[in-house]
């Protein structure tokens, strides 16, 4: 009996590690970008994946709007044949260290913002007042976290007044960690 208990604790134990993946690798971009360091950073993201997952749909949206162009033969032939490049320099320009920890201190001073609002309504005086399960409830306003299988998980983005409204970050399972493999920009975009 106390063997079988030993195995499942053990058995819970490494479940809960497994399905906390996506979230060591939210933590471990966050200290890789407070640290600059690229090579923790590379741990948690698949750039290579990331980098085509985003050309393909850029592309696409960039062949869409040049279709809308036919009726201007030479703005079809300039752009049809200058979006590739673009649209490659564009995302391997945006996906490095600096961008993203650029974006990474944006959204802190959107979700700082976001608390000394709640902190307002509720009739509190400073924003530093607001409970760690408020900052956590307006966190899971913004992101839907599911997991789709045993193998990945997503967040969706649910942010009415951004652009990357309904925009997911996929995480694919490698072994015990769960890098980011891929963004999925929304059909609005």
């Amino acid at each position: 009996m106390k063997r079988l208990l030993l195995l499942l604790f053990i058995g819970f134990i490494v479940a809960g590690y497994i399905f906390s993946g996506p979230f060591r690798t939210l933590w471990g971009i966050h200290a890789a970008v407070e640290a600059k360091n690229e090579a923790q950073l590379e741990r948690h993201i698949d750039f290579p994946a990331v980098r085509e997952s985003l050309k393909g749909q850029i592309e696409a949206k960039i062949q869409r709007e040049v279709a809308q162009q036919r009726d201007n033969l030479m703005m079809y032939a300039l752009f049809s044949q200058l979006a590739p490049q673009a649209t490659s320099s564009l995302v391997d320009e945006f996906l490095n260290i600096e961008s993203i920890g650029t974006l990474m201190q944006t959204a802190k001073k959107h979700h700082e913002a976001n608390v000394k609002n709640q902190a307002k309504v509720k009739g509190e005086g400073l924003a530093l007042d607001i409970s760690i399960r408020e900052s956590i409830e307006l966190i899971l306003a913004v992101f839907e976290f599911s997991y789709k299988d045993w193998n990945s998980f997503e967040i969706k983005v649910h942010e009415p007044i951004s652009e990357f409204s309904e925009a997911k970050i996929i995480f694919e399972r490698s072994g015990l960690d769960w890098p980011i493999v891929a963004i999925e920009l929304p059909d609005t975009f």
